[in-house]
C-alpha cells in the first residue's frame, strides 16, 4: 500500500515566509485533488500539531489527513514517539513504523513530500520516493535523491493522480 507523507510549511501551504493564519483559505483544487487521492495521506511535519491542524482546518483539507506527525508527538501520541526531527534518521523510522504497524498485513511504500532536500535525503535513505516541492524544482536533477519535482502540490498530485494510481 502506498502512504504519501506531506511536510506541511512550503510544501503542502506555500507561505515562503511570513504566514499569517487569517489569510489561510480553501484551495477547491487542492482540496478536489486530495479527496481524489486513493492513498491514504498523513502530514509528516517539524512544525507542533496545533500548527499543523489549524493550516488543515483553515484549508479544508483535515478530513482527507489519516494523522498528523509532528515534533509535539511525544507528547501528545500514545502510539508513537518521535524522539528527534527531521532531518534525522530515526524521525522518519519512527512515522515508517507506526503506519507499517497499523498496516502489518500490507506491503508498504512511502512517498514523501517535502520542500527541504536534506529532510528528502533522509526519506531516501529509508528507501522513500521522495518528491522536491520547490520554485526550484527544475533543478532536480542536480540531486539523484530526488525521485519527481514540482512547483507546488497541486502539481504533483494532479501527476501522481494520473500515473501512480
Amino acid at each position: 500500500m502506498k502512504h504519501y507523507l506531506i511536510d506541511m510549511d512550503d510544501t503542502l501551504y506555500q507561505h515562503r515566509g511570513k504566514l499569517d493564519y487569517d489569510s489561510v483559505n480553501e484551495d477547491s483544487r487542492l482540496t478536489y485533488l486530495c479527496k481524489q487521492c486513493p492513498h491514504p495521506k498523513y502530514i509528516y511535519t517539524n512544525a507542533t500539531f496545533g500548527h499543523a491542524d489549524i493550516l488543515l482546518q483553515k484549508m479544508n483539507l483535515s478530513d482527507h489527513f489519516k494523522k498528523i506527525y509532528s515534533r509535539d508527538d511525544k507528547i501528545r501520541s500514545s502510539d508513537i514517539l518521535i524522539s528527534s526531527m527531521k532531518p534525522d534518521i530515526n524521525s522518519a523510522l519512527s512515522v515508517e513504523v507506526s503506519i507499517n504497524r497499523k498496516y502489518k498485513n500490507e506491503k508498504n511504500t512511502f512517498y514523501f513530500f517535502d520542500d527541504l532536500l536534506e529532510n528528502l535525503y533522509t526519506g531516501k535513505n529509508r528507501n522513500w520516493t521522495t518528491i522536491w516541492i520547490s520554485p526550484l524544482f527544475y533543478e532536480r536533477v542536480k540531486y539523484s535523491f530526488v525521485d519527481y519535482a514540482f512547483p507546488n502540490m497541486k502539481l504533483a498530485l494532479e501527476y501522481l493522480n494520473k500515473y501512480n494510481s
